[in-house]
């Protein structure tokens, strides 16, 4: 019997893949442009993003003393994707690079996202200002040097623009959607949870309800649900390895904020990386014209104004004068009314409103950043908003101006090509595809080996190669705030593994400071670990004066 759907009146579901194809284009492209950046080696890689999953998952936190230092101890969660594909896919590298790429293209996709919220459909150079807006703002040097790496950094933006994306809807459209707003704090709290650093972005949101609270009719309320809200996205990430941490060194942030847990297995103070903090007023006031510059001109190679790798992008410089300009359009008395003339006009092509919100975020995440970590990596999101930033801006300026598509069309263009010319991205570190991601085949060790990693960066070598062997790291002055003297908790567990044996592995590779070690390069074993030499010694304990640090 044949049956037709036309005499049953059955409706057809209207089901609409809004902007599916989009997040298509740049999730593949991500993916592809990941592969091309080759497979990562960068330090941070090295020294604690596949040891801390692979710790985490093999019970390891009170077996290892410390041997990504104080890295050893940060939330391992971001990093287990990477070391499950280092498990399975370890035969297809470029497989993983692909992979590695969704982050991106995610961040891509809600930038774009964001864009178009900003400009409406009315007006008749979205496509083009939507295009060029998201151009900008994910290809600048932070995002698109860590594309496809394991600094996590991308991930954190990501997270943090959707939370955005839901803040833009709560301030301009309905002040009541607790949800939403519940929603924005939990990612935001999660995502801080994740990784310490994204805690900037939790108060810049929290400045953003302040600075907007007459448009909640009550904003005391929507405040405290945003605040517990974040509270407990924080503690869903975060709160079980806070626990490991409390249960093993007595400090729920270990090793930082010690100053105020006085655990015995670091110095009791408060780490902080202040490398690349602004030390003079001029830098305070303009700190972006300082980010492409060598702190140390004798060393191109080493940090820069907000890097820790040669850096150069105008994106920040840019921002910075397109949000001075906002707030004089806004507020300056003498082009005040002109400009409101202007939005009245063109009040169906750019949502003005939402332009005020990101403006003011930008503004408040960048003063909170600079102030904590100035680190330019962790501003991601920041420069991710860049482009709607500036497009508006020269929109406003030049359209203003000269009222001509063309000629706007022209200078954005050119504008984009110069600075995608002038932006240098930051090397990372990177290798040469392999047949696989890294090679297994190594030295042979028994279960109950000592192996002590002499320098840092080298924790990697331990779920390559020693998954049976406890490993120790001696401790390296760099380490600011770690504790491994004699006498620290540390110190006596190190002493004990040394006692109970007669001969241990030293690792080291040529980078490693051996004069503070005191360490002959004698009964070496030399390994090429594809990209590098890297030795491995078995030594008498009673040779070595191990406590090098007071």
């Amino acid at each position: 019997m044949r049956v037709s759907f036309k005499t049953m009146n059955i409706k057809k579901p209207n089901i609409k893949f809004e902007d599916f194809d989009i997040l298509i284009i740049c999730l593949i492209a991500a993916g592809y442009l990941s592969i091309l950046m080759r497979q990562e080696l960068s330090w941070d890689f090295r020294n604690y993003h596949l040891y801390g999953a692979y710790a985490f998952l093999n019970g390891r936190i009170g077996i290892d003393i410390a041997p990504s230092g104080l890295q050893s101890y940060v939330n391992p969660l971001l990093d287990i994707p990477y070391y499950l594909m280092f498990e399975y896919l370890n035969d297809y590298p470029r497989l993983v690079s692909f992979l590695m790429g969704t982050p991106a293209g995610l961040m891509a996709f809600v930038v774009y996202k964001i864009c178009r919220s900003v400009f409406l459909p009315k007006n008749k150079m979205r496509v083009f200002m939507v295009s060029a807006a998201t151009l900008i703002g994910v290809t600048g040097a932070s995002a698109g040097s860590l594309l496809g790496r394991t600094h996590n950094d991308i991930t954190v933006a990501l997270v943090v623009l959707i939370a955005l994306y839901l803040m833009l809807d709560i301030l301009t459209r309905d002040a009541r959607q607790t949800k939403k707003l519940a929603l924005a704090g939990v990612l935001a709290g999660a995502i801080t949870g994740l990784k310490l650093t994204a805690g900037t972005y939790v108060l810049a949101f929290a400045l953003l309800l302040l600075i907007f609270h007459k448009r909640f009719t009550n904003p005391v309320k929507s405040f405290l649900i945003y605040s517990a809200a974040c509270a407990a996205g924080f503690l869903v990430t975060n709160g079980f390895w806070m626990w490991i941490l409390w249960s093993n060194f007595q400090n729920p942030f270990f090793p930082y904020f010690n100053g105020w847990f006085k655990s015995e297995f670091a110095q009791m103070v408060n780490i902080r990386d202040t490398r690349l903090l602004p030390t003079t007023i001029q830098q305070w006031l303009f700190y972006p014209w300082f980010f492409n510059v060598s702190r140390d001109p004798a060393d191109p190679f080493g940090f820069w104004g907000a890097c820790e790798a040669p850096y150069f992008d105008y994106r920040f410089q840019y921002l910075y004068i397109a949000t001075v300009g906002w707030f004089i359009f806004n507020f300056a008395p003498f082009v005040r009314s002109k400009f409101n003339d202007f939005k009245s006009e063109f009040q169906d092509w750019i949502d003005f409103d939402r332009c005020m919100i990101l403006f003011c975020f930008c503004t408040a995440a960048y003063i909170i950043w600079m102030a904590a970590f100035s680190f330019i990596r962790y501003a991601i999101a920041i420069e991710n908003l860049c482009g709607i930033a500036i497009i508006v801006f020269l929109f406003v300026f030049l359209f203003g101006l000269f009222r001509s598509r063309f000629i706007f069309k022209a200078i954005i263009l050119s504008f984009i090509a110069l600075l995608l010319s002038t932006t240098h991205y930051p090397p990372w570190g990177s290798i040469d595809y392999e047949e696989q991601l890294f090679n297994k085949e190594f030295i042979q060790f028994k279960q109950d080996d000592l192996l002590i990693l002499l320098g840092n960066g080298q924790s990697f070598l331990v779920p390559l190669f020693a998954q049976n062997v406890e490993t120790a790291m001696v401790g390296i002055p760099w380490y600011d705030g770690m504790n491994y003297n004699e006498r620290s908790e540390f110190g006596k567990r190190f002493k004990e593994k040394l006692s109970t044996r007669e001969e241990v592995w030293v690792v080291f590779n040529s980078a490693t400071p051996m004069d503070l070690f005191n360490k002959p390069r004698r009964r070496c074993v030399r390994h090429d670990i594809d990209w590098e030499w890297m030795f491995f010694c078995k030594v008498p304990v009673d040779a070595y004066d191990w406590f090098i640090s007071d």
